[in-house]
């Protein structure tokens, strides 16, 4: 008995020892097992870490894109802004400029136009006129028809011409009574054309009396240009009377429309206070 209970307790702690070197085997697999699945755990959530992480990045990333192209969509609009803005700006100033380049040359084609008037050169209105217009070259072409020699000497006004005009009527009607072979009036003439009574106004006729009552009629009407072409039906000593006449008349004529062609030009009408 003695020697069983040996055997058995040897075979018990035999069994004890077994069970726990199993035990252990089994606590040291689960343990490694345990490890490799906290490994595995903490690589996956250090992948999904990742993963969070530059998703994370990826749309601070976006989001500073966006924000970057909305600022450089908001320069980009400032800019276009501060363009058109530059350039209303210019248009402005050049449309100011050209009102005022107007405005100078609408004075100074007034006072041109006074000074013919009062029988008074223009040369000096001319020139400035000129300095003016030298970017505008239908203006400057219209200036460049006044020769300044003109224009430094009188043109006589309307008045003056029609005044000029009634003092060398006489002259003209005695000299269409001078034979044409003589070079020199004489009394006939002059008492022919004492006794005879002129024509006065809008007669018909090509004789030189009629022509010359016609022209008179013209000129009390303002009406210079057309009694100028009246009295280019003259010929011979009555038109030779009347040639300085005609010239400066001419010249009168020039002007006058050379004024109204700088004023259709003016394109800012003149300002007085």
């Amino acid at each position: 008995i003695e020697h069983f209970e040996q055997e058995s307790a040897k075979a018990t702690e035999a069994i004890h020892n077994h069970a726990d070197e199993y035990v252990q085997k089994k606590k040291e697999k689960l343990q490694a097992l345990l490890h490799k699945k906290l490994a595995l755990a903490q690589r996956e959530m250090s992948l999904h870490a990742r993963e969070i992480i530059n998703e994370t990045r990826l749309s601070i990333m976006n989001e500073r894109i966006q924000n970057h192209n909305k600022r450089v969509k908001i320069m980009e609009e400032m800019i276009d802004t501060s363009i058109c803005l530059n350039k209303r700006v210019q248009s402005d100033f050049e449309k100011k400029e050209t009102a005022n380049i107007d405005q100078q040359i609408a004075l100074y084609a007034l006072a041109l136009e006074d000074r013919v008037r009062t029988s008074q050169p223009f040369i000096a209105p001319l020139r400035a006129l000129k300095s003016l217009a030298s970017d505008r070259p239908q203006l400057m072409e219209k200036l460049a028809i006044i020769p300044e020699e003109l224009a430094e000497t009188k043109v006589p006004s309307l008045p003056e011409l029609a005044e000029s005009f009634a003092a060398q009527k006489p002259m003209v009607r005695r000299a269409f009574f001078l034979p044409g072979d003589l070079g020199s009036e004489n009394f006939f003439t002059g008492f022919f054309a004492y006794i005879t009574l002129p024509l006065r106004g809008n007669v018909e006729g090509n004789d030189p009396d009629s022509i010359l009552a016609r022209a008179e009629y013209f000129i009390s009407r303002g009406n210079l240009r057309k009694a100028v072409e009246t009295l280019e039906d003259l010929d011979g000593a009555p038109k030779q009377v009347l040639d300085d006449w005609l010239k400066r008349s001419s010249h009168h004529l020039v002007v006058t429309k050379f004024i109204t062609d700088i004023r259709d030009s003016c394109s800012a009408p003149v300002k007085t206070e």
